[in-house]
């Protein structure tokens, strides 16, 4: 009895200590939510204006208070208002090309503050699987919270993550089956898991080696168009040279930034034209009329 006579003071103050937490949390949470609504659309904006691909539309968080309170709990963390917690909110942004990564981040900077950034491979062990991505730590820009509608989020981090989509099948997967350790993984499956991960990493990277390939293609193509190469201009139009073409005989007012050239490109071989020297001609023709 002395003990807990003892020890009461504190159990009191924790649980004082418990409810003032929860009352933040319950004050910030809506907040919250906005808040992770706005950086979506923000990131969103800033990525498709640089043409950049996301594989999957962004995805966003905010910690219900379970999950809020056992992470305090678990780690110990001792804080006073919800908002210090630094994944109260959470982004995801799965991008199609691993190339895009650095891209993403450097965009990220010019308009929202940095706090921290960790690659999360750089702290895998040798024994642990590849849950790659980048982390990082940001909120609203200063200056931001002088605006009347944005003045609420001031204070509020949100924790930024990127990967591409072949590291999100590996990460979704491997939390499925909880194969954190390659010590946790049954020997007889250990050899199956290993070759699924170099696939996914290889994924990635033929993906980088295609479009090297592209951009070379296109380049060359770009020459040969210009010099009136007959090889290049008498051959099969393709989706790369079609886009060229329409590029470099179109003013910039008729094009958008999501234009379905694939698409185009079937409809003007219904009609006939089959070269790129037919589609310059074409252009020409219908332009000067």
């Amino acid at each position: 009895m002395a003990t807990w006579k003892r020890a009461c003071p504190a159990v009191v103050l924790r649980m004082r200590d418990l409810s003032a937490l929860r009352a933040s949390y319950d004050s910030r949470a809506s907040v919250a939510v906005r808040f992770s609504e706005w950086l979506a659309d923000q990131i969103h904006e800033v990525i498709a204006s640089n043409n950049l691909s996301l594989a999957v539309p962004i995805d966003t968080r905010v910690k219900t208070w379970q999950s809020f309170y056992e992470k305090i709990e678990r780690k110990n963390i001792e804080i006073s208002d919800a908002a210090q917690l630094g994944d109260l909110v959470g982004v995801r942004i799965i991008l199609l090309f691993k190339r895009d990564l650095e891209q993403v981040i450097k965009l990220l900077s010019t308009i929202l503050t940095i706090r921290s950034s960790e690659d999360a491979q750089e702290r895998l062990g040798v024994e642990m699987f590849g849950y790659q991505s980048v982390h990082l730590q940001a909120e609203m820009r200063e200056s931001w919270g002088q605006v009347p509608t944005l003045k609420a989020f001031v204070g509020l981090q949100a924790e930024i993550q990127i990967r591409t989509a072949a590291q999100h099948i590996w990460a979704a997967a491997s939390h499925k089956l909880q194969y954190k350790m390659e010590s946790s993984v049954p020997k007889q499956v250990l050899r199956s898991i290993n070759r699924v991960a170099a696939l996914l990493e290889t994924v990635d990277s033929e993906f980088e080696r295609a479009l090297l390939d592209r951009e070379s293609y296109v380049e060359n193509a770009s020459h040969s168009l210009r010099a009136g190469n007959d090889e290049l201009v008498n051959e099969p139009l393709n989706v790369d040279i079609f886009k060229k073409i329409l590029d470099q005989e179109l003013p910039p007012a008729n094009r958008t930034d999501n234009e379905s050239y694939d698409e185009a490109l079937e409809q003007v071989r219904e009609i006939g034209i089959q070269t790129p020297r037919e589609l310059a001609e074409f252009i020409r023709n219908n332009i000067e009329q």
